[in-house]
């Protein structure tokens, strides 16, 4: 399949999960996400603020700030993404593509962890993500970098170019796998 193919696929599964999977799967990801030394390690966290039935972010993010870990989530300008630092969700409001963003600019501090999204990822860390190459501008070895996906978003191997960054760990409900 090529990268249009895949994510038609998997958009397709997403759209079929009830609220009820979604939510136990969701708690399950959470759950697996803070057994990660460098989750709990962590002084300032950037992560994603889920959609369409991604991966629910929104107890994780609540969960960072009850351990005192800084969080920044991303907001869109100019065709760019950046991080900016909130102390509570209701920072947020619609923005790019109708996703949460922070409506407070705040700089954050470097982070030590980067949370992301995708679409699918192949077992040795391979990303696919949405088409706009948002996060492999933020992707690099010095970072640590952690996907979350529901099984189903896993596969043996996805078409990648150049640009394509790796992840370094895969959190779904079934499994943590370092890459």
């Amino acid at each position: 399949m090529n990268k249009k193919d895949i994510r038609d696929y998997i958009k397709n599964i997403r759209k079929q999960m009830d609220e009820t999977e979604y939510r136990e799967k969701s708690d399950i990801i959470a759950t697996n996400l803070f057994t990660l030394e460098c989750i709990n390690d962590a002084k300032m966290v950037y992560i994603y603020v889920s959609v369409n039935h991604e991966a629910d972010t929104y107890k994780i993010i609540e969960k960072l700030f009850e351990k005192g870990i800084k969080v920044a989530v991303p907001k869109i300008k100019d065709k760019k993404m950046f991080f900016f630092e909130i102390n509570s969700i209701d920072e947020l409001r619609p923005g790019y593509m109708n996703i949460p963003e922070p409506y407070l600019e705040k700089v954050p501090c470097p982070p030590d962890v980067i949370v992301t999204p995708g679409v699918a990822f192949s077992i040795n860390g391979d990303r696919l993500g949405y088409g706009g190459g948002y996060y492999d501008r933020y992707l690099n070895d010095e970072l640590i970098s952690v996907a979350l996906a529901f099984e189903y978003q896993i596969m043996e191997a996805i078409p990648i170019e150049e640009h394509d960054k790796k992840v370094k760990w895969i959190v779904t409900e079934n499994r943590i796998t370092e890459t």
